[in-house]
């Protein structure tokens, strides 16, 4: 556990190096484990029911809201987009 809060910038003098995400350098100031919420958990579980082609409504999309709309297809562009980087990585070898 003590390795992982090491890793994850959870304690300790050194700031966190920044990381590449999506092609953008983000700068870690703190712990990102702090950053999920019970609101993020909520929308990562909806999203694998939503890919299984369940809806919280269950009637259909246009029953959904706006915002739960926007959050599965932000997931699931990220999700397509972690996916294609792999295939790429995997097949150049690496």
């Amino acid at each position: 556990m003590d390795g992982m809060k090491k890793t994850r910038g959870c304690y300790g003098l050194k700031k966190p190096d920044a990381i590449k995400v999506y092609d953008e350098r983000i700068e870690i100031t703190k712990c990102p484990v702090k950053e999920i919420t019970s609101q993020t958990r909520f929308y990562m579980q909806a999203y694998s029911m939503f890919k299984n082609g369940y809806l919280p409504n269950g009637n259909g999309y246009v029953n959904e809201s706006f915002k739960y709309v926007e959050v599965m297809n932000f997931i699931d562009s990220k999700s397509a987009y972690l996916q294609e980087q792999e295939e790429r990585r995997k097949s150049n070898g690496k």
